[in-house]
């Protein structure tokens, strides 16, 4: 490919004035600077290419976003010091995603673009420029990195000898609405649905027939694909899926590469020799050419909501991309999640959906008690471990196959509260949970407590409500729930799958058992015997606004999991219109529901929400400015309140409590952009003149 291919085309008389948006500064500084382009540069200062400018006389490394012939600025403007890489990285369509992530989310574009670009590996792009030069793009990508590894590279077949492929089952429509989609994607048009698949085998996340069939009339187009999926190790395994079943293999973006590695593959999604990429969640900025399809798969899963501030959410990433880039748009799950609900009722989106012989083809069974069986049953109803449920496993391993317990958390005790009030025991220096390590020898596993955010072990603890001295297991880990199943079956060989003890991927089909945390759930080459989940209640009642949609999440990738005629069960009492869901693979129905209830309270997704926290002045005088501005009628303002609840990331290291105020903003959606830019426009007034930091997380999981 020619080296010239690479880059952005020269403007004819290009500006002297370079606006320049700066990374790593506060919300105040978040704005694009004027700096004057000196004339040894002009060649080389192009849009979207990283610089090195001053401000207040330090470095910094900022982007090019436009480039013009005058500035604003009454003063004199300072040079650009010098151009840090040829390759103008940031695109156009994805600058316009940033700024409208940023301002929905009221964030900065600076917060954003450490996402968006990876860092820059010198030794990386010198090896890629040396391959283009040569002639070979595709070489580039198949040299050795600094760290020894390789990043494998998509081979094109060519037209005279084109790759021989199985012809697609028709699996994608199969299901329903599939192939109205699939006639309109091929057709020109760009249609949005949401997907509700099923995976295809007992030892996959994925429908990789579906997606094969959905895929390859794309890409022997040459069209652009872009896949985003929660996890690394689910991206390998889906582009390991698809390998061979497509005519170009997927280009892998994750965060498990290493940095020469990212940055390689960037530089060569950025330069069109690959067209398919498959990533995990910074992967939804990557500049993907001819982009013709966005998929989000797993859209409701945590590891696809950014941790960092402004906390966007990848599926809401994707739909502002589709809109600028006029591309296709699918949002696949296991089950539609609240979110999904409202779009399908407020955003002209479809609903693909698997037919009810689809549904229906395994054989699989549910099973749990109801409450006249659990009023039979008595008191050992209510046990951790029900006697329907011990039965059900012990069949199920005297069949010789492997069975799965599913439980909300690692470790041993995750949580402890009050025995008294029911308070959680939180760290007095950081706020993080107490929990415990203990193993089935120790006498008292809360002689063990210590702080599972910073390590603080107390000597002494008391209730913060009721001063109490006595505690129990708020929550049972995966750890200690192991010793209880190795008890409950003593001649069971029994594993442990966790982030913490290390995620197994695969088991052997003989009798065991295998306790995992949601995500971690391993494979079995012909299916679980059984799958067993723990605190089915704890799960519905979690802080966390779409807790119920994320628990059928879980289980039905534990149904998944099963072999042919395999049984689900669940311990405790369920809710009628989550067993139906559960049942018939039919979630809309309860979510519509729910989507209702949260119109009257309200409460996301039926309204904008935004949660702002800081120190209680500053709060106070944002509280007042947004009250002056916006009528009480349309939108809600709350006053500061103290709140012990979720402690700021950046606050786990202060040496005192953190104990933020906190303010909330209800709008409804209509005057949501507005507010939007009211909040983000006050909260940089009031960072500048009082030097004060919010933290602002719009549409957050919970208000704890």
């Amino acid at each position: 490919m020619p080296e010239s291919s690479l880059f952005s085309p020269l403007i004819d008389h290009p500006g002297v004035v370079a606006s320049v948006v700066l990374t790593g500064v506060p919300a105040h500084l978040s704005s694009a600077f004027d700096y004057l382009v000196p004339e040894e540069l002009v060649k080389d200062v192009q849009i979207g290419v990283p610089v090195e400018v001053k401000l207040a006389g330090s470095k910094r490394i900022g982007w090019v976003v436009e480039l013009t012939d005058h500035s604003d600025f009454q003063g004199q403007l300072q040079p650009i010091l010098r151009v840090l890489s040829p390759f103008p990285l940031l695109t156009a369509p994805v600058w316009q995603a940033i700024k409208q992530v940023a301002h929905w989310r009221v964030g900065t574009a600076s917060q954003l673009l450490r996402a968006a670009i990876p860092a820059r590996h010198v030794s990386a792009e010198k090896a890629f420029l040396k391959s283009l030069s040569a002639g070979d793009g595709k070489q580039a990508v198949q040299e050795t990195s600094a760290s020894g590894s390789s990043v494998a590279s998509p081979e094109v077949p060519s037209e005279d000898e084109p790759a021989a492929l199985p012809e697609p089952a028709g699996a994608f429509t199969a299901y329903q609405l599939g192939e109205p989609f699939l006639k309109h994607l091929l057709s020109g048009d760009q249609p949005q649905a949401i997907w509700q698949y099923q995976p295809a085998t007992h030892t996959s996340d994925f429908d990789a027939p579906a997606l094969t069939e959905l895929l390859s009339p794309l890409l022997v187009r040459n069209a652009g694909v872009l896949i985003v999926v929660p996890t690394a190790r689910e991206a390998q395994a889906l582009a390991d899926e698809l390998s061979g079943q497509l005519p170009v293999e997927a280009a892998v973006m994750h965060h498990e590469l290493s940095a020469a590695e990212r940055y390689r593959m960037f530089l060569e999604v950025k330069s069109g020799i690959s067209k398919f990429v498959i990533g995990t969640r910074s992967a939804i900025w990557a500049p993907v050419a001819d982009l013709e399809l966005i998929l989000v798969l797993g859209s409701g899963d945590d590891s696809l909501q950014s941790p960092k501030a402004p906390y966007a959410a990848t599926w809401e990433i994707a739909k502002i991309r589709a809109r600028i880039e006029n591309t296709a748009l699918i949002l696949g799950s296991l089950a539609p999640s609240l979110w999904d609900c409202w779009q399908l009722q407020n955003a002209g989106m479809h609903l693909i959906a698997p037919t009810r012989q689809q549904w229906q083809k395994r054989g699989l069974q549910l099973i749990y008690q109801d409450e006249v069986q659990a009023e039979r049953a008595g008191a050992s109803a209510w046990s951790r471990l029900p006697q329907f449920a011990h039965h059900q496993l012990k069949k199920a391993l005297d069949q010789g196959l492997p069975v799965l317990v599913s439980v909300r958390s690692g470790g041993y005790i995750p949580t402890i509260t009050c025995r008294s009030c029911g308070t959680r025991a939180a760290c007095k220096r950081c706020g993080g949970p107490l929990s415990s390590t203990s193993s089935a020898n120790t006498t008292s596993p809360f002689e063990t407590m210590a702080c599972a955010w910073c390590g603080t072990k107390p000597t002494q603890y008391r209730c913060s409500e009721c001063q109490g001295t006595n505690f129990r297991a708020g929550r049972i880990g995966a750890d200690r729930t192991a010793e209880e199943l190795g008890r409950a079956f003593p001649q069971i060989p029994v594993l442990v799958s966790s982030a913490a003890r290390g995620i197994i991927k695969e088991v052997r089909e003989r009798a065991q058992i295998v306790v995992a945390t949601p995500g971690s759930e391993p494979f079995a080459p012909q299916g679980f015997g059984a799958a067993l989940v723990l605190d089915t209640s704890m799960a519905l009642r979690l802080p966390d606004f779409e807790a119920e949609s994320k628990a059928i999440t879980d289980w039905l990738r534990l149904r998944s999991r099963l072999a042919d005629n395999g049984s689900l069960i669940l311990s405790g009492l369920l809710p009628v219109p989550i067993r139906q869901a559960l049942l018939t693979g039919r979630c809309l129905p309860f979510l519509e529901e729910e989507l209702a209830e949260r119109r009257q309270i309200p409460l996301p997704p039926a309204v904008w929400l935004a949660q702002v926290s800081g120190s209680q002045a500053a709060l106070q005088e944002l509280y007042e400015r947004l009250s002056e501005r916006f009528s009480s009628d349309a939108v809600t303002i709350y006053p500061p309140i103290l709140t012990r609840g979720e402690v700021a990331q950046e606050a786990r290291t202060e040496t005192s409590i953190f104990e933020p105020y906190r303010l909330v903003v209800v709008a409804p959606w209509d005057q949501a952009s507005e507010v939007a830019g009211a909040l983000g426009e006050y909260r940089s007034q009031i960072g500048a003149l009082r030097n004060e930091r919010f933290l602002v997380k719009v549409q957050p999981q919970s208000l704890t």
